[in-house]
């Protein structure tokens, strides 16, 4: 559990600070997902995705006892085809962009803002520590063309996530304040959901560099 919460805070950290850096420049991401998470191992030139959605394989040393993983370095967040401005006066979306199991509630009456890329930071939290997402598949049914902004599919996502409860189980009971941190990020009204930079002086986030 150590090795896990060490490594899964690093990531989250830096991610909240790519976030950070972004919102303080009027941009949201808007495509905030595992996939677009990428990190350099040590003594390796190329960037890989870290693997949550599956046990990972364990390191076997000569001795045939597992091994202690090497942490990964150079953390970045990538694809930002749907980077958008945000300002108090920018219009509404007019569809609904990003990934099902990620995208913000919000997101889906066209209402984006930097907190909807703080919630699919939560849902990659919730996937690097439960390996599984926090929200059932079945809900997310749209077809094609239904990801318009206004159309009866997305209101009628929005308001089953709006009655999901997020069950944190088992996984989450070595990580107290971890699981703290994740609900408030995945917290279903953005008026009780922090901001990256709120997110990053939270109590778990303690060790990392804060803003």
């Amino acid at each position: 559990p150590e090795v896990v919460e060490r490594e899964v805070r690093k990531i989250i950290g830096s991610l909240l600070e790519s976030l950070h850096h972004l919102h303080d420049q009027g941009l949201i991401h808007k495509d905030v997902k595992l996939e677009n998470i990428v990190f350099k191992e040590k003594g390796s030139s190329t960037m890989n995705t870290p693997k949550s959605s599956r046990t990972p394989k364990t390191n076997v040393s000569s001795g045939g006892l597992p091994r202690e993983p090497v942490s990964p370095t150079g953390m970045r967040l990538i694809d930002f085809d749907f980077l958008d401005e945000c300002e108090p006066s920018s219009p509404k979306s007019k569809a609904v962009l990003g990934t099902d199991g990620y995208i913000a509630p919000e997101a889906y009456l066209g209402d984006c803002c930097p907190k909807s890329d703080v919630f699919s930071a939560g849902v990659v939290m919730y996937l690097l520590i439960a390996r599984r997402f926090p929200f059932d598949q079945a809900i997310f049914d749209d077809g094609p063309n239904e990801n318009k902004v206004g159309s009866p599919k997305m209101r009628e996502i929005h308001s089953k996530l709006q009655r999901y409860k997020v069950r944190f189980g088992r996984s989450f009971d070595p990580y107290p304040q971890a699981k703290d941190l994740c609900m408030r990020m995945l917290e279903f009204d953005t008026n009780n959901r922090p901001e990256a930079a709120e997110a990053l002086r939270h109590p778990w986030s303690e060790g990392l560099r804060l803003v």
